[in-house]
């Protein structure tokens, strides 16, 4: 019996949260590390294979829909994902010309192709569509690890938004070794660095949000207007097409190296910049609640609640509301 408590939860009648955190962080581990390419598999087809083997893990093991993670198409998602995907592509822009003004960046050629023996139209669409799925299971991995940690940390003693600081921080940290992981670079304390900060934006967007339409929109498009645009390397893969090829020079701690434009310190920019825009999204969320009278809705912090008290019916469980406590959204 005791052996069974450690591992099971009877309210939720799932695995505990640590236990869930381990082994899907173990299979997602275990899906990149598969040496997929020697039988064939391009880079394109196992983006597909880990995303959808994020979804049926995430379900599996916690016994809940994705939509409860914040992963749920609504009518606030087409303005999300218009006004940041705009104000990303901007960033990426803005760091283009700051290094093309200081001679970092310097443009060789135009509607550059991997293979010639494909379209440039072709290409390019495999390009975007491979660093959306990339942000796809990205985000699907955020929102897992930060939610679930949360609940297994909030505790009497622990207030929910002690719980999802915590838990934002360790995800930070988590972050930094996805550059030796899973890029197989020597270490690098500066593309950990700046890994670390883009892990604080990714965790910020989800927890002062509630959903996933922030974090997939600034990596899709930070991602794809980088990449498509001025051909820059993005977490060390090469596009296949873009409309400039540009010639980069300076020091790796700056430009990223050939990890990419996410790895240098100039990324530090759009990350504070993009830290403010999820600033200015909240408070406009929260002053839209309260002049429409409705109750603000911060979706992550609602199942902390809910599953930290005594007793939990399950329409509880399944409307997973935040109620009466607005200490995350005031701190």
């Amino acid at each position: 019996k005791k052996v069974l408590q450690i591992l099971w939860d009877r309210k939720t009648e799932r695995l505990r949260s640590i236990w869930r955190v381990i082994i899907f962080t173990t299979l997602y581990l275990l899906c990149h590390a598969l040496p997929l390419k020697k039988y064939g598999i391009t880079d394109l087809l196992d983006s597909n294979f880990q995303f959808f083997l994020l979804l049926w893990m995430g379900s599996v093991l916690d016994n809940r829909y994705w939509r409860d993670y914040g992963f749920n198409w609504t009518s606030r998602w087409v303005i999300d994902i218009l006004s940041t995907s705009l104000f990303t592509v901007l960033i990426v822009v803005m760091l283009f010309s700051f290094e093309y003004v200081l001679g970092i960046s310097t443009i060789i050629a135009y509607f550059y192709k991997a293979n010639e023996e494909f379209p440039f139209s072709a290409l390019l669409i495999e390009t975007c569509y491979s660093n959306f799925i990339m942000a796809l299971h990205h985000q699907l991995f955020t929102a897992y690890i930060i939610k679930n940690l949360a609940e297994g940390i909030c505790k009497e003693d622990v207030s929910p938004a002690k719980a999802i600081l915590f838990s934002w921080v360790l995800y930070s940290l988590l972050y930094a070794l996805y550059p030796l992981v899973f890029f197989q670079s020597t270490w690098d304390y500066w593309v950990s660095l700046v890994t670390i900060a883009w892990g604080l934006l990714y965790g910020a967007g989800y927890i002062f949000t509630g959903e996933l339409s922030l974090g997939i929109t600034m990596m899709t498009s930070f991602n794809i207007g980088a990449a498509t645009l001025f051909h820059y390397n993005i977490s060390g893969k090469e596009a296949l097409a873009s409309f400039l090829e540009i010639d980069r020079e300076g020091q790796d701690w700056l430009t990223g190296g050939p990890y990419g434009l996410n790895g240098g310190v100039n990324a530090i920019v759009a990350v504070v910049l993009l830290c403010i825009w999820v600033g200015i999204w909240h408070s406009i969320r929260v002053h839209c609640c309260k002049n429409r009278g409705k109750e603000l809705e911060v979706g992550i912090q609602s199942s902390i609640a809910l599953f930290s008290k005594e007793e939990i019916n399950s329409s509880d469980k399944k409307k997973l509301m935040f109620k009466n406590d607005m200490e995350l959204s005031n701190w």
